[in-house]
């Protein structure tokens, strides 16, 4: 059985983009759908996904719809530091312990924030991963090195841009 990481999120300002209904739900049908393929057709059973705002909820959620229909499949959150959300909005904390409070396994890698958590986020789910969802609105220094780790290890990529 694969394992596959999604990893990918909003700056503040694309955050305003996100809460766009129609963004998300456009964003989360293409995320289902290569969710689901990789089920069926490469054999992935465990996803890991860092629940930020953005691309890697939508992509959580899709995974949870997933599983009630494909019930071998397992979810994973791997979350950088412990207050996470704390500093969100109350929609978006609501959604991330909703999502949390479903996933089959919490992996914390560490208690409070430091300056390279979210990297260390990236570079953790890509080492435990066979394939990568890469899905960022825009070219940033952590996609790039995301996809450079990525590649270095050998890893199968699948950038989904969006815009």
């Amino acid at each position: 059985m694969k394992v596959c990481a999604i990893v990918g999120s909003v700056n503040r300002k694309e955050l305003e983009a996100y809460k766009d209904g129609k963004f998300s739900s456009a964003l989360k049908s293409r995320l289902y759908s290569r969710l689901e393929s990789l089920i069926l057709e490469e054999n992935v059973g465990h996803f890991l996904c860092g629940m930020s705002a953005g691309p890697e909820m939508l992509a959580s959620e899709a995974i949870l719809e997933l599983k009630k229909k494909y019930p071998r499949i397992s979810l994973e959150s791997v979350i950088p530091y412990e207050a996470q959300a704390a500093r969100w909005n109350e929609e978006l904390r609501d959604r991330y312990f909703k999502i949390a409070a479903c996933c089959d396994r919490e992996t914390m890698l560490q208690k409070h924030y430091s300056p390279d958590c979210l990297d260390r986020q990236d570079l953790y789910m890509i080492e435990k991963a066979d394939i990568i969802i890469s899905a960022w609105m825009q070219p940033t220094t952590r996609k790039d090195r995301d996809l450079s780790f990525a590649q270095k290890l050998g890893k199968r990529v699948i950038d989904i841009t969006y815009q």
